[in-house]
């Protein structure tokens, strides 16, 4: 089965996590990729961290800032990105970086290793994520209340304020799945704070691009107290 994979790109209409009026949909303008979420992450990288076991099971919320080249003040080149990991007894936060040389134009190549920084957070027991359901006043596609989604750049906008309070200033990301007869929609955040960290996933699936912004979200959200934190570096071999 063909699926085209796009993640959030593309101008916004208004400005990062202003909270939308919940009378209409909202909306993000995707571009296609190749990975979403968490596979966004180099492969070196994630086989590390299982490795060292600092990632392990199923995340409830994952994802990645997609590595990018960056000139530094002596005109040198580097790859940095950063990516979260989180589920219940344990989130994650990390950095990657590795040294870049040009070849040519916009052409960049790797002379070195992954150098991956970052906290594991160790989180306490609180039984398992709390499961709810939303979707737009007027029943979405054709309801009294439908019209043209309201685009915005952060993913947050895509739920209910009240839902993503607890994670907003913190890190989240949306991709959507486009399969034959199904469109399939992820939001997910996490935020982590002195004390406590927040998870939060949100799905929803339609049968059409048209009809996926009037789909009801299953949404699962955890919030646990940080019981111990510790840092970790490595390079990737």
């Amino acid at each position: 089965m063909e699926i085209a994979r796009s993640t959030p790109g593309g101008p916004p209409s208004v400005p990062h996590g202003r909270g939308l009026d919940r009378r209409g949909p909202a909306a993000v303008a995707y571009v296609e990729a190749d990975e979403v979420g968490f596979e966004a992450v180099p492969l070196a990288v994630r086989r590390e961290l299982e490795a060292r076991r600092l990632i392990d099971g199923e995340p409830l919320a994952a994802s990645c800032d997609r590595p990018r080249v960056v000139r530094r003040a002596d005109a040198s080149y580097e790859q940095r990105g950063s990516a979260w990991w989180g589920r219940a007894g344990r989130a994650v936060v990390l950095d990657l970086r590795r040294e870049m040389a040009p070849r040519g134009g916009t052409r960049f190549a790797p002379t070195g290793a992954w150098r991956v920084t970052g906290t594991l957070h160790h989180l306490g027991s609180v039984g398992e994520p709390e499961l709810s359901t939303w979707a737009f006043e007027g029943g979405g596609v054709g309801g009294a209340r439908s019209g043209a989604p309201v685009m915005s750049d952060d993913p947050l906008d895509l739920l209910p304020p009240d839902v993503v309070a607890p994670v907003r200033g913190g890190q989240s990301d949306a991709w959507r799945d486009i399969a034959p007869h199904e469109v399939c929609e992820w939001v997910e955040a996490l935020r982590v704070t002195r004390d406590e960290a927040y998870l939060l996933r949100a799905t929803r699936v339609a049968d059409s691009v048209e009809r996926v912004s009037g789909a009801t979200w299953t949404i699962a959200t955890l919030m646990a107290p940080i019981t111990r934190s510790e840092s970790f570096s490595f390079p990737t071999s």
